[in-house]
């Protein structure tokens, strides 16, 4: 589910499908985009800026030493 009005009215630069984009993306398992808000389902992939930091409701953050 793409959200371009909400982008816009926040001034997101580089948002949509497009080379360059800003390459956010939630993944989650719901039957419509009312079950994924109201049910909140384990997030199984979070990417940002093209990078995972989350799969399977987990945060990938660094060990700190």
């Amino acid at each position: 589910m793409a959200t371009y009005g909400g982008a816009q009215v926040m001034g997101v630069a580089h948002y949509g499908l497009a080379v360059g984009s800003v390459a956010d993306l939630v993944l989650v398992e719901a039957e419509t985009a009312a079950e994924a808000v109201a049910f909140h389902p384990v997030r199984r992939l979070v990417l940002k800026r093209g990078r995972v930091v989350a799969r399977d409701g987990r945060a990938l953050l660094p060990k700190s030493e």
